[in-house]
């Protein structure tokens, strides 16, 4: 006598071709990884280029209505009423500085943004440099200053995690 009941096969994927599948998508998560830190970086870097933009455009007011004729000692920045956006700077040191000469007649801000390019604002031109030419040593020869300190800016971990300058208009 024939059996005239048909077999079931089962059907469904191989450990193999799961595993195959597995790598694929680790591959595809970790090319994505990769282009969404690339595009941050891109944006932190375009963020602080616009807030040097921004600088330049009040400091050349600044020095057109001032009555003498000069751009901002550090202590009047704050009268500029600036605001950076903060999460484009670096957190992990002192990151914007300003320095102008003596006769007030040159200004430079020197910044590093958190996707670790350099920013110089000499004059009103924004140029891109190495990160690690961003200090407070370098800034003021920028201009032809005398002075080897530029007013530092940076984020205060110890002093409850904030900016430590008014002028910046950061907050967080």
């Amino acid at each position: 006598m024939t059996n005239n009941i048909p077999k079931l096969k089962l059907q469904g994927f191989t450990i193999v071709e799961l595993l195959i599948v597995i790598v694929v998508i680790g591959i595809l998560a970790a090319i994505t990884v990769v282009a969404f830190n690339g595009i941050q970086s891109r944006a932190h870097n375009t963020a602080a280029r616009q807030d040097m933009a921004a600088i330049a455009k009040k400091m050349q007011l600044y020095k057109v209505d001032s009555s003498s004729d000069s751009y901002p000692t550090s202590g009047q920045l704050s009268a500029l009423g600036l605001k950076l956006t903060a999460s484009a700077y670096a957190v992990n040191r002192n990151n914007i500085y300003y320095c102008r000469t003596n006769d007030g007649q040159r200004y430079v801000f020197s910044l590093e943004t958190a996707g670790g390019q350099g920013v110089n604002l000499i004059d009103g031109q924004v140029t891109e440099v190495a990160a690690n030419t961003v200090n407070s040593a370098n800034t003021c020869g920028l201009v032809g200053s005398t002075s080897t300190y530029a007013q530092a800016v940076g984020y205060d971990h110890s002093g409850g995690n904030k900016w430590n300058e008014s002028w910046t208009g950061l907050s967080d």
